[in-house]
């Protein structure tokens, strides 16, 4: 599957059957010479594989995959791709976009033929038909942005991973992404591919964040950092755009010192920007710790619902970090919320915490709602590993 998500479906696809087929031939003819034939088929596959990766280095890049199926090499290409499934984007208003597929990973978006990592495009421009990726390179000439369907659902996808500095809705100067990228990701850009795309990306926002707040006047910063022990101040930044970690520490201790003294009402995600900002809320209750955070532990499980999610895994952190005698009743009291409105997903992500507590589900059924949990359980876990997570 993952082979066939990087070539061109149609001629590539009825090339794939014909050199199939004469697989199939070497492989029964040297089946049958046993050992001799494994040992030779091991020599044989050896330098096809280095052929198809001197081609990637060469420049000419995965068809499906532009530009990052070049940097992350085929085989590995064909493995991310292949543990992911494609469904039609759901738009905010209801109605789906079938032109924009996307993974059930949430990890890449399709659209006229190929395949890209939605963690890793900063923004597409239709006047120039490019997309700008987060690391400040660009993809020429993709002429699909001038659809008009799938450009709205291009920008609800990609507005949701961004949490701007302040409240416009602009664009950050190209050299200020780079130097960003540069300072969170150390690393050579092949190994990416193996990384938690969601934490990068926020991390690369916040860097970004303070980049752009670096450019701000000393009093005018300071004055700033003061403002965050306010409750009205905190309570709207928090919502509205990613938060820097000296931020985010300000906001805590103003609540531990009790300058801040009511934040139960803080917590619902429909209250914040997009969903890197829910994130801020989950680091913040982490980061409070028990039982600072215990008012938000509906929150915090209202953040395991889906695994497409940036807050996700942190949400998971966080949860594991209650006591055993708060957390267990609550996860069987969602475990049959999930029963009762078929949510197999969400059963499927309490299961995942229960494996991370060392607890295991009590509830039984003789319906086929519990089986149908038990074997989501193992899906979940593929997509999890989807993510970049496990």
């Amino acid at each position: 599957m993952g082979f066939l998500k990087t070539e061109r479906p149609l001629a590539s696809t009825l090339l794939l059957i014909w050199k199939t087929a004469i697989a199939m031939v070497v492989i029964s003819i040297l089946w049958s010479m046993g050992i001799v034939g494994l040992i030779a088929a091991l020599f044989i596959a050896t330098p096809i594989l280095n052929k198809l990766e001197k081609r990637i280095e060469k420049g000419k890049e995965i068809d499906t995959v532009p530009y990052w199926g070049r940097i992350f090499g085929l085989r590995q290409t064909i493995k991310l791709l292949s543990a992911d499934k494609l469904k039609p984007y759901k738009l905010k208003d209801g109605t789906f976009c079938h032109k924009l597929m996307i993974t059930e990973s949430g990890r890449w978006f399709f659209v006229n033929g190929r395949f890209y990592p939605t963690n890793l495009i900063l923004r597409f421009e239709p006047t120039t038909n490019k997309l700008v990726m987060i690391n400040g390179d660009h993809i020429k000439e993709q002429y699909w942005l001038d659809d008009e369907e799938v450009r709205k659902a291009l920008n609800e996808i990609l507005y949701a991973k961004k949490a701007f500095y302040d409240h416009e809705h602009r664009n950050s100067a190209i050299a200020d992404c780079q130097k960003a990228f540069k300072n969170v990701w150390k690393k050579d850009l092949t190994d990416l591919s193996k990384a938690d795309w969601d934490d990068l990306r926020y991390r690369w926002e916040q860097e970004l964040a303070d980049i752009e707040a670096s450019k701000t006047e000393r009093s005018n910063y300071n004055q700033h950092m003061s403002d965050f022990e306010s409750a009205k101040v905190a309570n709207k930044e928090l919502h509205g755009r990613v938060l820097l970690d000296v931020e985010l520490e300000t906001i805590a201790r103003s609540i531990e010192n009790g300058k801040i003294k009511d934040i139960k009402d803080w917590f619902d995600k429909s209250l914040f920007r997009n969903d890197i900002c829910v994130l801020n809320g989950v680091k913040l209750l982490k980061r409070l710790g028990h039982p600072k955070n215990a008012s938000a532990m509906d929150f915090l499980f209202d953040c395991i619902t889906d695994i497409q999610k940036p807050y996700f895994e942190e949400a998971v952190n966080t949860l594991e970090m209650f006591p055993n005698d708060l957390i267990i009743p609550q996860i069987e009291k969602y475990v049959e919320q999930a029963h009762a409105q078929g949510d197999v997903l969400f059963g499927a992500g309490l299961l995942y915490l229960s494996k991370r507590i060392g607890y295991e589900i009590s509830l039984k059924r003789a319906d086929s709602t519990e089986v149908e949990l038990q074997e989501s359980e193992s899906e979940f876990e593929k997509l999890v590993m989807a993510q970049g997570k496990m």
